[in-house]
This record gives structure tokens, C-alpha cells and sequence, in this order.
């Protein structure tokens, strides 16, 4: 029997496999290009959805905010307070009508575009030709200098093209994943919706290595898309946003070197580089970081718990567990500063019973009127009597039908005077020993060297601070709080009456009886224990415009009946030198 024959398959000829491997580099080439141009169109205008994935990673914003999203709500705070999640950390998708009445433009979807016709060999490799527009925002000069660096408070000029201002669902080459603040907080069983504010500018949180705890706040100036809560974009004015951020840094230099900076949230300008969740806009220029603070302001505490704080845990709190010291370092940093707007919403509460000081930048008489000094801190200033006596009343409102009496109850901010909280009720010249050798130090300088050391916008500011140490100095807290410069105008300067510094509740009007488990909002309290009793209890009021610190010009009833700086005018107070 023959043996068997071994067949064997033709051999290929080798420039066939060699083809091959050719055409598989040359795809691989190709696909690497289309990658790298998509890559680079679509990053270099910083928007756009991931087809495909081919940008996913741990660093892309939606890869962050996964992750973000499996750990969230598994972190609280010490003694039960917890910060509510938003819904979505993303922005939603972007609302092309109403976007596009607003001078920017969405490129997610030209670079959508682009890919497609370069895939199919339709499009060149330009990305310069793609469509752009022109953006009016802001003004030419919006940089400021501070400390040797050059700061951009918005777009870097009037007229912006497509690589500059940006509409997007979700940012890439971003910076930051900017979220939305928290809507509020849980504590003490009560629900904390936090206030809105009412500055036109944009606050965000993002993570940060430079912020305690990781996550600033962000305030955004100069964006030309209105912020929730608001119908008109704000307007840019980049001379009034710089004295405000110069403002804040150079109080936080002079606070910490008076020992005071424990009560302010840690600020810093530095670029922000991402899309502003809720508008799909982004935003890429300098702004105001400041440590996230979590607490509950004030006002918020007493008045905008949901159920509200019960009375007895309210009462315990600011009675018990407030940080006295904290109270008086925060009166000291008021009136040194010449704080003006430290109502109850710049005021911050923590489980362990210290206080955050916010939004400080109205100080050495830059606030929107005429002003030396008003905290809820504070004796003798609006704020402090609006807490007392009631906004309606102390305000005037309205002008042509005033209420009569003040508010029938106490308000439980009352227990914030500074009175109740220093020994003996005063603080005199009694200060914390880094406070007075910080105040010798200011009183012994100029305000030229003031504005060198410490980069105040302006030489008046300096010599308002000047003046305030002198005088702080020399003459005592109280001789100062009512007679010093700078000094409120006399519509809205009070008479000091005696502080509320102990309460009780009291059965409301329609009860015959309260439980001290009832909601403090249902509550009326009264005041039980007193300091300065030679001060009385005054109800009268200023002559004047309360509101804006004028003679009156109202048709209606002047409810004032006194003029403090006429009574006051045998008491000799120096003016400023510059």
C-alpha cells in the first residue's frame, strides 16, 4: 500500500502578510490622529460630551463626580450636624433657548461636529476655523496687583472669541469640578436652608488642597449668565470687585497679626477653571476662595429652623455653650475694622459653640452709605437696635404709617451683646495681650506704612484703622464705640440701652401656658437678667433716615426724637491724619 501523501496549504507570499501589518499600523495611526485631533480640538475649547469614553479617567469631572457621588452622604460633622447632597452634582442638560440670549455660544456641539467630518475625511485639522463669535463683558482693565502677583477678576478683555468664553454640559481640561453650595444643613433636629445672599456674584464649592477640610467656597465675579435666584447677569465693575478683594486681604493680614484671625474663614484669589453647575457656562479667570464654612448663621438659628430649634436647646446654646471669648474677640475685630454690615447672615454657628465671621469686605466706610461702625455685637449701632426693637420699628417702615411700639418680645440675638459676655460688662482697655501690642503697633505706624505693609486699596482706609487703634488704644473700647472715628451719622446713632443677657420664655399671647419643648418659632421670650441698669430701656428713636442715614425727606412721620452728635458735641475726637 502506498504511503500516505502529506498535502500542505500554498505558501503566502510574504509582501502579503507585510501588507497586512501595513494597513493595521496605518489604521492604528489613524485612529491615533482622529483621537489626538479630537483631543485637542475639543480641549483646546474645553467642552464637549466623551464619545466613547475615550477621555475617561479618575481626573475627568464626571469620573469625579462619581466617585463624589458613591461617597456622598456617608460623611457628618461631630454632634449630629449634617450637610444636605444637592440632586446633581453635574450640570443639567443646558438650555440652549434661554442660553442663547447671552453672548456666548455652545461648542460641545462643533466639536461634535468636527469629529464627525474628520472621521469621514471631511474636515481639516485647523480648529482655528471654526466658528467664533464676540463677547461684551467686563471692561479692558480688570486686573488688580497685590503682593507682587497680577490678579484677572474676568474675561481678559472686552472682545472674546470662541476659545475663551465657553457654553458646555460638562468641562474638560477643566481645573475644577465646580458644584452647587449646599442647600443647608440638619442640626439639633431642625432643617437649615441656607440663605441666598444678596451679592451678584457666583458662589461655588470646589475641592481645593490649599482649603481646611479640602472643599472652599468660590466667589465668582464678572459672569455674564445670571446666577440662580436671578433674572440679569451682573454687571462687571472691576474697580468696586478689586477695593472689595483688597479689602478682604488686607484685613485678614492685620487680623492675624492681632490675634484675631481664628474668627474668619481663611480667604485667598486664585484662578477657577471650570463650568458653573446649573448654566453650563465657563468660567476661566480669577476669583475669591475662602475655607467652607459649616455652620448656621445667626439668624438663621433663631429664626429659619424647620421644625424650629426647640427653645430649651436654643436658650442652652446661646446661654451655655456659646464661646464668650470668641464674642468679644468678634466685637473687638468690629470695631477695630469698622465692620458695617454684621447682621444675623454674617454671623456663623458651630456645634461646639464657636463662631465664623463672613462677608467682611463693608468696612472703613466703603458700604453702600455713610457708616463707622453697625454689628449686632455693638451697642448703640442699627444693627444692634434692629435685633432689640424690630426692623419695621427702628426703620421707619413704612415712612408714612410707622408702627408706634416696638416688637412686644425679645429676640433671642439679644444675647449677643458683647455686654453679657465681657466681666464687669465692659471691655475698657482690658484686651487679649496680642490684640493690644497689635493695637501699640497700628497706633505707632502711619497710614502710608499701613498701605505698604498691608496693601489697603486706599490711604483713607489706612487712616480710618489708624485712627480706630489710636483710639481703641488711648481712650478704651466703650470711649470708642461711641465717640471715635469713624463714626455713624447721627440718624443711625442710638442711645445705649441695658443688654439683654439672660431670657426665659414666656407664654406666647393666644396660651395660657408654654412647654419648654415647644418650637422656639412659637415661643415669645423675655429677658430676666440685665447689665448696665443705669442705662434704662429706651425706646426712642434717632431724627432722621434710618435707611440711609440722611435728614428725612419723607412725606411721612419722623418717628425720632433725639440727635446724638449735637448731645454729644462737647466730646472732642481726633480727626484723622493721612
Amino acid at each position: 500500500m502506498p504511503p500516505a501523501r502529506h498535502t500542505r496549504r500554498p505558501q503566502q507570499p510574504y509582501f502579503w502578510r507585510s501588507g497586512l501589518l501595513i494597513a493595521a499600523a496605518l489604521a492604528l495611526i489613524v485612529t491615533v490622529q482622529v483621537t489626538l485631533h479630537f483631543r485637542s480640538a475639543c480641549m483646546f475649547h474645553g467642552c464637549g460630551g466623551d464619545p466613547a469614553g475615550i477621555l475617561a479617567g479618575q481626573d475627568h469631572p464626571s469620573g469625579l463626580a462619581q466617585q463624589q457621588q458613591q461617597q456622598q452622604g456617608s460623611s457628618s460633622s461631630s454632634e449630629g450636624l449634617q450637610l444636605d447632597a444637592q440632586n446633581s452634582l453635574l450640570p443639567p442638560s443646558l438650555d440652549m433657548q434661554r442660553v442663547a440670549e447671552y453672548p456666548h455660544v455652545d461648542e460641545c456641539r462643533q466639536c461634535k461636529d468636527w469629529l464627525k467630518k474628520q472621521a469621514m475625511g471631511l474636515a481639516n485639522n485647523d480648529t482655528h476655523s471654526l466658528p467664533g463669535i464676540q463677547v461684551i463683558v467686563g471692561l479692558p482693565d480688570n486686573s488688580f496687583k497685590w503682593q507682587g502677583s497680577t490678579y484677572h477678576i474676568g474675561p481678559a478683555s472686552l472682545e472674546q472669541d470662541q476659545n475663551k468664553i465657553r457654553s458646555c454640559n460638562v468641562c474638560r481640561g477643566c481645573r475644577q469640578l465646580l458644584q452647587p453650595m449646599p442647600k443647608g444643613l440638619s442640626w439639633l433636629g431642625s432643617h437649615f436652608s441656607h440663605e441666598v445672599g444678596a451679592s451678584p456674584g457666583w458662589m461655588v464649592r470646589a475641592d481645593s488642597a490649599a482649603a481646611a477640610g479640602g472643599t472652599a467656597a468660590v466667589k465668582i465675579w464678572c459672569v455674564p449668565v445670571p446666577k440662580p435666584g436671578s433674572h440679569v447677569p451682573a454687571v462687571c465693575k472691576p474697580d468696586a470687585i478689586r477695593q472689595q478683594l483688597q479689602i478682604v486681604l488686607a484685613l485678614q493680614g492685620v487680623a492675624k497679626d492681632c490675634g484675631l484671625d481664628s474668627l474668619l474663614p481663611r480667604h485667598w484669589v486664585a484662578p477657577v477653571d471650570g463650568v458653573l453647575p446649573g448654566s453650563g457656562f465657563r468660567v476661566s479667570w480669577d476669583a475669591l476662595w475662602a475655607d467652607l464654612v459649616v455652620g448656621v448663621s445667626a439668624e438663621n438659628f433663631v429664626h429659619g429652623g424647620k421644625p424650629a430649634v426647640k427653645s430649651e436647646a436654643l436658650l442652652e446654646f446661646l446661654q451655655t455653650k456659646l464661646n464668650s471669648t470668641q464674642v468679644i474677640l468678634a466685637a473687638i475685630f468690629d470695631l477695630l475694622f469698622s465692620q458695617c454690615d454684621r447682621h444675623g447672615q454674617n454671623l456663623y454657628f458651630l456645634p461646639d459653640g464657636s463662631i465664623s465671621l463672613i462677608d467682611n469686605d463693608q468696612a472703613y466706610g466703603s458700604s453702600w452709605r455713610p457708616c463707622g461702625v453697625e454689628s449686632i455685637f455693638l451697642p448703640g449701632t442699627q444693627k444692634h437696635e434692629v435685633v432689640r426693637l424690630g426692623f419695621r420699628y427702628v426703620m421707619k417702615k413704612p415712612e408714612y404709617f410707622p408702627p408706634k411700639h416696638p416688637r412686644g418680645y425679645a429676640d433671642p440675638l439679644q444675647l449677643l451683646d458683647y455686654r453679657c459676655h465681657a466681666p464687669g460688662g465692659a471691655i475698657g482697655t482690658n484686651y487679649p495681650p496680642p490684640v493690644a501690642k497689635c493695637l501699640k503697633q497700628l497706633s505707632r505706624s502711619t497710614p502710608k506704612a499701613i498701605v505698604s505693609k498691608y496693601s489697603y486699596p486706599t490711604l483713607d482706609m489706612a487712616a480710618a484703622l489708624h485712627q480706630r487703634a489710636k483710639d481703641m488704644l488711648h481712650h478704651g473700647f466703650e470711649w470708642t464705640l461711641k465717640y471715635g472715628w469713624p463714626q455713624n451719622p447721627s440718624p443711625t446713632r442710638y442711645k445705649w440701652s441695658k443688654a439683654c443677657c439672660q431670657m426665659r420664655l414666656s407664654a406666647p399671647s393666644n396660651s395660657s401656658s408654654s412647654s419648654s419643648s415647644t418650637p422656639a418659632k412659637e415661643q415669645q421670650y423675655t429677658c430676666t437678667a440685665w447689665r448696665d441698669e443705669s442705662a434704662g430701656w429706651s425706646t426712642d428713636l434717632p431724627a432722621g433716615d434710618a435707611a440711609l442715614g440722611i435728614a428725612w425727606d419723607h412725606d411721612g412721620v419722623d418717628t425720632g426724637s433725639y440727635n446724638l452728635t449735637q448731645e454729644w458735641s462737647d466730646v472732642a475726637f481726633e480727626q484723622p491724619r493721612l
